[in-house]
């Protein structure tokens, strides 16, 4: 059975992955959250924790971001769950003090299946503030679009185009601390398996911790 639409876990929390550290100066940011996705016939809950360090520059332009995510996928008409996590890899440029660019690469696999499935992805993600990260309240959009291959270990294997919206607002609790709140949508654009709908709505909450 493929289950194409659960494995956007892999990818799901990139969206508000990294912040603004040119502006505010920070050589190293720590991000964990938690997520919940609503399918059609499913639901996904899990966590994530990312890091993002900054390259050796004047400008702070370049950073490197690698994160992990964990979940739990519900299925509706099976009522059971399966988990699976991602490890992701990637580079980041700041346009501007409000606009930045990331692409990623990510490894993950789902188990408990009748048999394992190994995933892989790229990732390209665009983010854009309309105010700087430095003020109490920082709203933000992005998109981003991500290849996936799905490889079932007893089925045909599967690829797919995903493209994904999201929008939301950073609170500054302090300067080292934010909090951030945070809606967003996917949807397959190369859907395949009648069985489940691939596009989903999300929600999610997060702590951000910028360090000097």
């Amino acid at each position: 059975m493929k289950l194409k639409f659960a494995t956007v876990m892999a990818i799901a929390v990139l969206m508000v992955s990294g912040s603004l550290a040119s502006e505010r100066g920070a050589r190293l940011i720590d991000t964990i959250g938690v997520e919940m996705w609503e399918f059609d016939k499913a639901t996904l809950i899990g966590g994530s924790l990312w890091g993002e360090t900054q390259l050796e520059s004047e400008t702070l332009e370049w950073a490197i971001v690698a994160g992990i995510t964990y979940g739990q996928l519900s299925l509706d008409a099976e009522d059971a769950s399966t988990p699976l996590w991602t490890g992701n890899l990637g580079i980041k440029y700041y346009i501007s003090d409000l606009s930045s660019f990331q692409v990623t690469v990510g490894y993950g696999q789902m188990t408990d299946l009748a048999a394992d499935v190994d995933l892989s992805n790229l990732k390209a993600t665009f983010k854009q503030r309309i105010l700087p990260a430095s003020e109490h309240v920082s709203p933000y959009l992005s998109a981003g679009f991500m290849y996936q291959r799905e490889d079932y270990e007893l089925d045909e294997d599967a690829t797919d185009l995903y493209v994904e919206l999201h929008m939301g607002a950073e609170f500054a609790a302090r300067k080292d601390l934010a909090f951030i709140f945070d809606v967003g949508m996917i949807q397959s654009l190369d859907d395949a398996d009648e069985t489940f709908d691939s596009s989903g709505v999300t929600a999610g909450f997060f702590m951000k911790y910028y360090w000097d």
